[in-house]
């Protein structure tokens, strides 16, 4: 099993898809798991540019690991 079945199944809405195989619901929660990753992509592509601002602006600090 790869990375990308595992991720597969640990989506929760795969569950429920598999309960309304033959539904009109099942397009329903398609598109809504759709949007759901949309968001994520979103807040996370907000989170890159956000740091490459700070980044040019000079507000990024350097800190020592120990």
């Amino acid at each position: 099993m790869g990375i990308k079945d595992s991720l597969i199944n640990f989506c929760p809405f795969n569950g429920v898809l598999s309960w309304y195989q033959d539904s009109e619901m099942r397009g329903h929660l398609f598109n809504a798991r759709r949007e759901v990753l949309l968001a994520l992509k979103s807040l996370i592509d907000e989170g890159i540019e956000r740091t490459e601002r700070g980044m040019e602006n000079g507000k990024a600090t350097k800190v020592e690991v120990k």
